[in-house]
């Protein structure tokens, strides 16, 4: 008798079985695994906005928290969850995005859709859905 069809495991299956099992779950597993994908160090660091009603306010992204603050000197700090990048159309241009995803300490998630753009030689940052605000890099 083959030693595979006759030893069994502490489960007292057939060993070809339980290696079948145990190479089935990792196959399994190593297709539903994500590139982890981390937050461009192009983006640490301080922005800043010279947008009307902006003046006071700045955004500082690290590469596991990103904080803002408002215009009533108000700090909010949030963590990033995880970051994706996509393409993105608008306005029948289409955009290379940064999507940063991140949850504040009351557990709500939010989604910041970031367009990287080198102008004259600086990064500066646009949002997404709203390109009229123009973050240049502060520190």
């Amino acid at each position: 008798m083959d030693i595979w069809m006759s030893t069994r495991s502490p489960f007292g299956l057939p060993r070809w079985l339980m290696v079948l099992a145990v190479l089935a779950v990792g196959a399994v597993s190593g297709c539903q695994t994500v590139e982890d994908k981390r937050v461009p160090p192009e983006l640490f660091g301080r922005w800043m906005t010279e947008a009307p009603g902006y003046e006071a306010c700045y955004m500082q992204i690290s590469e596991t928290t990103i904080d803002f603050q408002t215009a009533e000197k108000t700090l909010r700090q949030y963590t990033i969850e995880r970051v994706e990048y996509t393409e993105k159309e608008k306005d029948k241009i289409s955009s290379d995005v940064i999507d940063i995803h991140y949850k504040g300490n009351d557990g709500d998630g939010y989604l910041l859709s970031i367009v990287l753009v080198e102008e004259d030689g600086q990064n500066r940052l646009q949002f997404f859905h709203q390109p009229h605000l123009v973050w240049t890099w502060d520190s």
